[in-house]
């Protein structure tokens, strides 16, 4: 047994290149696929089965709050901007303007979290959405968290095994 490559801990998430900010709790990566068996009708059982839809996404939750930080988790296009003058009792500002946009922005996605022994395992999305809910929970007594999920999209530019992303560990 190879207790160096035990993980412990968070990492980084970082959306077409930007660092998003500091994490909180769990990450979890999920890749599933749907498949469906084949049976023809003169024989009893099963004779192959079918993969005709992958799934892949990424859930954190983000601890740092930050407008730019927080475009980029929701996927908003050019909604985001700095702001002089006064608005809401606020001189200098940044700001989210939301609702109304028609299409869903997508974003190059890579997670990377760092083992006790140096090594880094990275997730990477080559195409990926927000598919994430604004929901601030300003509590009194805890950290608030942004909860953030990532989903892939299959891209049809790139090789036929290597359209999702892609999972890596450092050796």
């Amino acid at each position: 047994m190879n207790t160096d490559k035990i993980t412990l801990g968070s990492g980084s998430l970082w959306l077409n290149g930007v660092d998003v900010g500091a994490l909180k709790g769990v990450v979890t990566f999920t890749y599933s696929v749907d498949k469906v068996p084949f049976k023809p009708a003169t024989i009893k059982g099963d004779t192959n089965i079918f993969r005709i839809k992958e799934n892949a996404q990424l859930e954190a939750s983000l601890a740092e709050l930050k407008v730019d930080n927080l475009k980029l988790a929701l996927g908003v296009g050019t909604s985001a901007g700095t702001n002089v003058g006064t608005s809401f009792g606020l001189t200098n500002r940044r700001q989210i303007t939301f609702g109304g946009e028609g299409k869903q922005e997508t974003m190059a996605l890579r997670f990377e979290h760092t083992r006790a022994d140096g090594k880094k395992v990275l997730v990477v999305f080559y195409k990926a959405y927000s598919d994430t809910e604004l929901a601030l929970p300003f509590d009194e007594e805890n950290v608030t968290l942004f909860p953030l999920l990532f989903k892939a999209l299959s891209d049809p530019d790139r090789d036929v095994d290597d359209r999702i992303g892609v999972l890596i560990e450092e050796l």
